[in-house]
């Protein structure tokens, strides 16, 4: 795809968030390249009823309010440089129960879209997708825009609420959508396999971090004040994947430290009940991206205390913790031969907690520096060269 400047535009399934996930860390760090002229990141649509009924409670928020601004204007807001975020507006409800008001409100969706783009003078256009059932936009955008499927979530798996025939359909959707699209992009290796069997043009691309927010560690955090060190700390959304039951075991064993987590934590699909019956457990809440680097430096250990089986590649957080330096104890999770010496690995509770304590006693500087080193070379600057030249290629 050679021949000038490249124009993004993102349809994704989650909010110009402060949290800063994949989605919106590709499209950041894509807009701050010299070889691209301009990127839309479009939000989930707004329906218009949900607006009316919800309109006191959408007010008093302040992301909620700029989002109710952007979907009744028509117009994108521009975050800064070349980037600029989009809040589609739709009339009908219920798309997500039905498959045909979805059809629709997509084909809504990209025809303000569209104009997004006339506005900003696109030409060659790369259209990046994340949802199952977004393969329509292959369609309505046709031969002229590379279409590109970053396979970041097994969608089946990820809703495990939904009964066995509905899996089934978000699976075929699954690899319909690889088979649409230009390029597929994938976040595991198990899913790469997959992909490559309907789409040769597939690749992985890992999760990354933001080096460089880590070179001035702001001052500590109000509400790590009264963490006792040593400081055993993650960093994540609390979800189902979060093992309650290793955490209240770390700490039980470190009574005399604390557990800190930091993030959101979703209370409908997780039960963290029994770690408030520990003084030394502390919930701070979601924060921005931008704040974690004052967390992870007060850290003494960073842990990855997930469910065994939950992962199917590299834990997104896990480059953010080698980035601050810290020693990590972790799960055993697909790819971990990738990061050995780098990261201590357990498979039970009680290797777990031996890890901690190895990682407290013996760290080096040594291995410090292996963990900063690792940390530099998968940053988003680099993720973002990938993906240009995997384009160039096209």
């Amino acid at each position: 795809m050679s021949g000038g400047l490249l124009s993004f535009i993102c349809f994704s399934v989650n909010n110009w968030e402060k949290r800063m996930a994949r989605k919106q860390q590709f499209m950041r760090y894509l807009s701050l390249r010299p070889d691209v002229q301009n990127v839309i990141y479009v939000e989930p649509p707004l329906n218009l009823w949900f607006i009316i009924l919800k309109l006191p409670s959408l007010m008093r928020d302040a992301d909620r309010r700029r989002r109710v601004k952007r979907a009744l204007s028509f117009r994108g807001e521009n975050l800064s440089g070349k980037l600029s975020v989009f809040t589609p507006l739709t009339l009908i409800p219920f798309g997500y129960r039905w498959r045909w008001i979805y059809n629709i409100n997509t084909r809504i969706t990209a025809m303000t879209a569209k104009l997004q783009m006339k506005r900003l003078s696109f030409k060659r256009t790369v259209v990046w997708l994340y949802h199952p059932f977004d393969s329509l936009y292959t369609r309505i955008f046709g031969p002229a825009a590379v279409t590109v499927f970053d396979w970041a979530e097994d969608w089946a798996r990820y809703f495990i609420e939904y009964p066995p025939a509905e899996r089934k359909k978000i699976t075929a959707a699954e690899e319909y959508m690889v088979k649409s699209a230009s390029i597929v992009t994938t976040v595991s290796k198990p899913l790469l396999e997959r992909a490559l069997l309907l789409n040769r043009r597939s690749y992985q691309v890992l999760d990354g971090v933001s080096t460089e927010l880590f070179t001035n560690i702001p001052a500590a955090p109000g509400d790590m004040k009264q963490a006792k060190s040593p400081v055993i700390g993650y960093v994540g959304t609390i979800t189902d994947r979060f093992d309650t039951g290793l955490a209240c075991a770390i700490a039980r064993e470190f009574a005399h430290g604390s557990l800190v987590l930091v993030g959101q934590l979703h209370k409908n699909r997780v039960d963290v009940s029994p770690l408030h019956e520990f003084k030394n457990v502390y919930f701070t809440g979601e924060k921005a991206y931008a704040e974690l680097p004052g967390y992870l430096a007060r850290f003494d250990i960073c842990i990855l205390p997930y469910r065994p089986g939950s992962f199917s590649s590299p834990p997104t957080k896990l480059f953010d913790y080698l980035a601050s330096g810290k020693p990590v104890v972790s799960v055993s999770f697909p790819e971990a031969d990738r990061f050995n010496g780098l990261v201590l690995f357990a498979d039970t509770n009680e290797e777990f907690i031996r890890c901690i304590k190895q990682a407290l006693e013996n760290d080096t500087a040594e291995r410090k520096n292996s963990r900063l080193a690792m940390a530099a070379e998968n940053s988003w600057q680099a993720r973002a060269g990938e993906i240009m030249n995997l384009l160039e290629s096209e």
